[in-house]
């Protein structure tokens, strides 16, 4: 099967960024590449021909010609003409399918030429506009799965591009919408402005199909969307030992909108972490730290919800160890991405980018291709190892080891006081100590260690004290400078 040829046009510098994260995507997606070869003038090799000939007869090859319009003109020819007009020119004489997308919705700083350029392209066909690169991307892929469909080239359109056919626009919420957008505007200076008509907005982020929502707006706006995909339910699990075992000290089954899948499987992870509480010194919120990077978990399990394969039965699942913090995600890495690349700089190629693009625009993730890197980095500034990616039975699995095991041990013989539970490492040596003689917060660090209250050391004070094995020299102010604690003598 030959492939459709599609023109990239404008070799000005302003779109080397698009340009390049456009093509990487088109031939690294799976369903894409299958049907499209991709030309940007870049990759054209030395010949013995005049530049305006080589675009010319590159526009007259090709089936689809996609323009990017921004705020450049470019440099003119003779005639006055800049490359990106003269090929819009040559595809619209010779009746190619153009796409249009402009960049932003200000078009007041942009040169005149380009205005008067963008306002032929307005009066002849539809155009799309963006703001970033995740937006583009999603818009670009949009519209190339409609050109698939509508030559009949397509017999499965993706999964989210896809309608459910007893489903309608009455399924979303409007206000999940608008607060969505709301976000969206002060996160990314989104356009679209709340309580704009919903069609208007879904139509505009390429969620509509024939006036149905598509199976991406109804996992991000719906209002029931398991009623629709059972499996897109988030499953949070606690364990306190190091393996899967029964029972489940805590298990949580969540659903709702992807938005709040995210909310909820984080503040799960987060809640069972330890974390320092430090004070309003320099700032009206108080600083909190955790064992693992709050950036890590979001950036994990929101990867984890965006980029899943939605056509599988299986959920995502986020377990929490002693050692470790996992999330399964089912799926897989796209066809030119490997677990090495994902350690390094890569093109962004989402599984999902009708749902990949609002997530970004709420900034629940961050610029294309940097999510991996960034968690790698941010565990590397705070002492921790390199999250670990595996690929396993249909499973794309994250893990990041966490900074100290506690293990329950037994309690030494020589500790004078009946111990009904068994302790962890850090409790054992606070109890004996204090089986010794009353010491202070201060001196008690010393013992362990410490320079500062760690998330460690404030646990087990904490459940020491509610099994009521130690208690504090001044109960009635327990953040007091000179608090100390002692063993409670049993009559």
């Amino acid at each position: 099967m030959s492939k459709l040829q599609i023109f990239l046009s404008s070799h000005q510098k302003e779109f080397a960024s698009e340009r390049k994260a456009l093509k990487d995507y088109i031939e690294g997606d799976a369903l894409l590449r299958r049907f499209f070869d991709i030309f940007v003038f870049e990759s054209l090799p030395a010949v013995d021909k005049n530049v305006k000939e080589l675009y010319l007869d590159e526009v007259d090859n090709c089936d689809i010609y996609i323009g990017l319009f921004g705020d450049i003109y470019g440099l003119e020819d003779n005639d006055g003409y800049s490359p990106t007009h003269r090929e819009f020119i040559e595809a619209t004489k010779l009746g190619k399918t153009r796409l249009i997308f402009i960049k932003d919705a200000d078009d007041s700083s942009k040169n005149s030429k380009m205005k008067s350029l963008i306002a032929t392209a307005q009066n002849e066909l539809v155009r799309k506009r963006f703001q970033n690169i995740s937006e583009l991307i999603a818009s670009i892929y949009a519209s190339l799965i409609m050109y698939l469909e509508n030559i009949g080239k397509l017999g499965n359109v993706p999964f989210d591009r896809s309608v459910v056919k007893n489903s309608s626009l009455d399924e979303i919420d409007d206000e999940k919408l608008d607060t969505f957008l709301e976000r969206a505007k002060s996160a990314r200076s989104f356009a679209i402005m709340p309580s704009t008509p919903k069609q208007k907005v879904l139509m505009q982020m390429n969620l509509l199909d024939d006036e149905k929502p598509t199976n991406a707006a109804l996992l991000l706006f719906g209002k029931s969307p398991q009623k629709f995909f059972i499996s897109s339910e988030v499953k949070c699990l606690h364990f306190h030992g190091t393996e899967v075992a029964k029972p489940i000290p805590s298990y949580q089954i969540y659903k709702g909108t992807l938005f709040e899948l995210a909310d909820r499987a984080i503040d799960f992870v987060l809640s069972k972490l330890s974390r320092n509480v430090g004070t309003r010194e320099n700032s009206n919120e108080v600083p909190v730290k955790y064992e693992i990077p709050q950036l890590v978990i979001s950036e994990a399990i929101i990867n984890a919800i965006a980029h899943r394969d939605y056509t599988s039965n299986a959920s995502v699942q986020v377990m929490l160890f002693s050692d470790r913090l996992e999330i399964w995600n089912p799926g897989h890495l796209p066809p030119n991405l490997t677990l090495d690349d994902l350690r390094h700089d890569h093109s962004s190629i989402p599984a999902n980018p009708l749902i990949a693009e609002p997530l970004f625009l709420a900034q629940y993730i961050e610029k294309v291709g940097s999510g991996t890197v960034d968690m790698i980095r941010l565990c590397k500034e705070v002492g921790l190892q390199s999250p670990n990616f595996r690929i396993q039975s249909g499973n794309f699995i994250f893990t990041i080891k966490r900074d100290t095991v506690e293990v329950p041990v037994e309690v030494p013989v020589e500790v004078p006081v009946e111990v009904p539970v068994k302790l962890t490492a850090t409790e054992q040596k606070i109890l004996a100590s204090l089986c010794v003689k009353t010491l202070s917060t201060k001196e008690l660090l010393a013992i362990l260690g410490y320079k500062t209250k760690t998330g460690n050391f404030r646990k087990a004070i904490a459940r020491l004290l509610s099994v009521e094995l130690i208690e504090m020299t001044k109960p009635q102010i327990p953040n007091a400078k000179d608090q100390a604690y002692r063993i409670i003598k049993k009559d």
